[in-house]
């Protein structure tokens, strides 16, 4: 059902009561957004069960307005005075200074209403710098049938700050739009937008793809860059590229006949590059389950074989070795990717985020007003989607919360199951609520991060992820998404901050076997297989489990056994480890969460 108005004349009070359906997790969240008091109706003999208790949980780590909670059917029941006791030990465990009202006569509905115009109100930061309304009336207006888009009539009570047609707004599980006109209750015209004025939708910078390119090559350069290019030949299935180098035009030929002749059926040929041989294989396709992965990480933190058929210098080859992780700096600016020109960053956030809150228009509709907000270009196959009755909440950005950039949170998990980096979530954050693969990094002061395969069992990570920007504070929760289309809560935090400018570096440690030892001098077998790679590594410092640090000497023949020198001498039961790391980026992976999520199934989970 939708909302229901009763008007109260001996308090001179409207109250506005939403029931959201209680399957559906999402509406909710997004009905206690826009509440002032939530209403708990408790069962008299069951108290609260599994799936109120996780919607207790979802509501109290998104922000909890001022909770009311109520019970029937306890003059039925034998010493009704315990049963009460009970219910309300029950609720102090989960919400302490709450009360427990008894509704069983018309006298006790009338001291609910005193209570609830009477109720002290839990500000919550999200709402109080941000005009906000939960819809009365939705009404969808298009050209045609044929039409794609149309215009979206929301009307309801505004509440927080002062609306202007000319502020962008957020449609809870829709999008960003503009505001074509705001009118009154009766239709009334309070303000039209100005287009001069209007804030822009544009969420991505401009991309310039010559951007601190060269010059444009002359004809003799273009000429000689394609003969010098070499030229990539056919040779028969299995051929290296050493055997290739010796085979001439005529042997490639006949070779090529042949083979073909042999297996005219699948007529498979490849061709040699070397790119192809020391492609990195993607660690994420690992055929062994998250809970085996999980616990190897833990037993063998950032731990990898050196592989046998590419050469260490290729394979690693953007990573780097550092001296001391903690103080040695690491240009925030150096080698970003290309999707770093699609975002925007602040010279001074914390100057950005005050501005923001500080900021309210000249213009526009004020809090308490009953208005109509008429949104442009709204998409019609979400209105074709949208259920009546089902809670909309329209939010007032802020400026440039329409614009991407790279959203870090601090997370706390919340569930038993393995939850690695890249992982797709449903991260809820304030108002908004999107699709996303965030990365998962350590949290503490300095300038650089540590990044997590899986996400920690205990203690806080901060989880990254390309979004639209959002003015701290503002609570985050974040859901796994079934293949039923229910949402399961993996973890809760908050907004850390928004910064590009953020290192997380992966370490990637290579292990060796101490074969002999001599003193501090140790000879170090199976990190490495060829004298070049030790050549390359050579400057990088060498430190063990237990704690030694020391330094490759030399080499000791060509299959890739090292010398090393240590401060102190190493137990026998040691492993040598060489710290490479190299800075990685989240995936542009943001995507508009519209679905609803039925809470039975994730109970079933």
């Amino acid at each position: 059902m939708g909302i229901v108005h009763i008007w109260f004349p001996r308090f001179k009070t409207r109250y506005a009561f939403h029931v959201p359906s209680r399957g559906d997790v999402t509406s909710v969240l997004d009905s206690a957004k826009a509440s002032d008091v939530v209403l708990f109706l408790l069962s008299a003999d069951g108290g609260i069960d599994s799936a109120g208790s996780a919607l207790l949980s979802m509501l109290m780590a998104q922000g909890l307005p001022s909770p009311m909670f109520v019970v029937q059917g306890l003059t039925g029941l034998r010493k009704p005075a315990e049963w009460k006791r009970n219910l309300q030990r029950l609720i102090d465990d989960r919400v302490p200074d709450a009360r427990l009202l008894c509704v069983d006569s018309t006298q006790d509905a009338v001291l609910l209403l005193r209570r609830i115009r009477e109720q002290h109100l839990t500000e919550l930061s999200v709402r109080q710098v941000r005009p906000y309304l939960m819809a009365d009336r939705v009404q969808f207006d298009a050209e045609s049938e044929q039409s794609v888009s149309g215009t979206l009539r929301v009307s309801g009570w505004l509440r927080g700050k002062r609306l202007s047609a000319n502020q962008l707004v957020h449609v809870v599980g829709c999008g960003d739009f503009s505001i074509l006109r705001i009118e009154d209750g009766q239709g009334r015209l309070l303000q039209e937008a100005d287009p001069s004025e209007q804030v822009s939708l544009q969420a991505e910078a401009n991309v310039d793809g010559m951007d601190a390119e060269q010059t444009w090559p002359t004809e003799e350069e273009l000429q000689e860059a394609m003969e010098e290019q070499p030229r990539r030949r056919k040779v028969p299935k299995g051929t290296s590229a050493y055997q290739a180098a010796w085979l001439d035009e005529d042997e490639e030929a006949q070779s090529g006949e042949e083979a073909g002749a042999r297996s005219e059926e699948d007529d498979e040929e490849e061709l040699v590059s070397l790119e192809d041989e020391q492609k990195e294989k993607d660690e994420d396709d690992d055929e062994e389950s998250a809970e085996q992965r999980e616990r190897d990480e833990l037993l063998f933190p950032d731990e990898v074989d050196t592989p046998r058929g590419v050469a260490a210098r290729v394979r690693f080859q953007k990573y780097r070795g550092l001296k001391s992780f903690a103080h040695t700096p690491w240009d925030p600016m150096e080698s970003l990717p290309s999707d770093y020109a699609r975002i925007f960053r602040f010279a001074n956030f914390e100057r950005a985020r005050k501005q923001a809150f500080h900021w309210q228009p000249e213009q526009g509709a004020e809090p308490g007003w009953l208005v109509t907000v008429w949104l442009r270009d709204v998409p019609r196959h979400w209105m074709d989607s949208y259920r009546p009755g089902r809670p909309l909440v329209v939010c007032g950005l802020l400026p440039h919360e329409q614009q991407m950039s790279v959203v870090h949170a601090v997370l706390h998990k919340g569930s038993d199951q393995p939850l690695a980096s890249k992982t797709p979530l449903v991260l809820q954050c304030g108002f908004r609520r999107f699709r996303c693969r965030p990365i998962f990094s350590e949290h503490y002061r300095g300038n650089k991060q540590k990044w997590l395969r899986f996400f920690p069992p205990e203690g806080v990570c901060v989880a990254s992820t390309y979004a639209p920007i959002l003015f701290p504070p503002a609570p985050v929760l974040a859901f796994k998404e079934l293949s039923d289309g229910s949402l399961e809560l993996v973890a809760t935090g908050s907004l850390l901050s928004v910064s590009p400018d953020r290192v997380i570096v992966k370490r990637t440690l290579l292990s060796g076997i101490p074969a002999k030892m001599r003193g501090k001098t140790v000879v170090v077998r199976q990190m490495f297989y060829n004298r070049e790679d030790v050549d390359w590594f050579t400057p990088v410092e060498l430190r063990t489990k237990h704690g030694r640090k020391g330094h490759i000497k030399e080499a000791l023949g060509t299959h890739g056994a090292i010398k090393c020198l240590f401060d102190r001498p190493l137990q026998s039961q040691d492993t040598v480890l060489m710290p490479l790391y190299k800075r990685i980026f989240p995936p542009w992976s943001y995507e508009q969460h519209t679905g609803p999520a039925p809470l039975e199934n994730m109970m079933a989970q």
